[in-house]
């Protein structure tokens, strides 16, 4: 009865999951307030890498107001650009950040990787961006145009190590040699030759007809 009730509950939330989900993304930098920044679609079941993606909402003047607040130099790492994204029940928050020069010097081209358990649900959120040097006069003119990509990363069973192959190592590194036959059946041919020395050859028997 409760195997059933948790298969049929398997199921449910498989067909549940089966549909492309959606998270609102926000941003910010440092302890300013997160704003809206866009959406993430992605479908935990399939293999399809283009049915992941990245839908801005908010317009490049907003974008660029996020940037252009903070109060940093082109080179200072120690300036952060947060990200958080929430599912529509506001059940999931993931957070994740990087220092706001590099999202600059990348030409805010970013990639939101979304790490899956066994089930498909959320649990981990990876956020990078293209550039791993901050760049001097990499502050943008014009308005921020995000350039995103959207990766789900699912669990992989890592490989087995087989067992037969599994051999210990003598002090120079290499396997000792097979042992022989009575090396591996000594314990089981010994009380065999016991017995039959302890036992002996037994009387003779007497001639028939012998002398009275």
């Amino acid at each position: 009865m409760h195997r059933s009730f948790f298969l049929l509950l398997a199921l449910l939330l498989a067909v549940a999951r089966s549909e492309p989900q959606q998270l609102t993304v926000f941003h910010g930098s440092d302890n300013a307030p997160l704003e809206p920044r866009g959406i993430l679609v992605y479908d935990p079941t399939s293999t399809k890498r283009s049915v992941n993606r990245y839908e801005s909402s908010a317009s490049p003047e907003a974008l660029s107001r996020v940037f252009s607040s903070a109060d940093d130099e082109d080179n200072d790492m120690t300036t952060l650009y947060r990200v958080s994204v929430k599912d529509e029940e506001g059940s999931v928050q993931l957070n994740a950040s990087v220092p706001l020069c590099l999202v600059r010097s990348s030409g805010y081209r970013d990639q939101f990787t979304l790490h899956l358990s066994d089930m498909g649900s959320l649990w981990h959120l990876d956020y990078l961006v293209s550039a791993s040097e901050c760049q001097k006069d990499s502050r943008a003119s014009g308005p921020v145009t995000f350039k995103s990509k959207v990766e789900v990363a699912k669990p992989v069973e890592g490989a087995r190590p087989i067992l037969e192959q599994i051999v210990q190592a003598t002090p120079d590194g290499k396997p000792p040699p097979e042992k022989t036959f009575l090396q591996k059946y000594w314990m089981y041919i010994l009380p065999i030759v016991i017995i039959l020395v302890m036992g002996g050859g037994g009387e003779e028997p007497r001639a028939a007809g012998g002398r009275r």
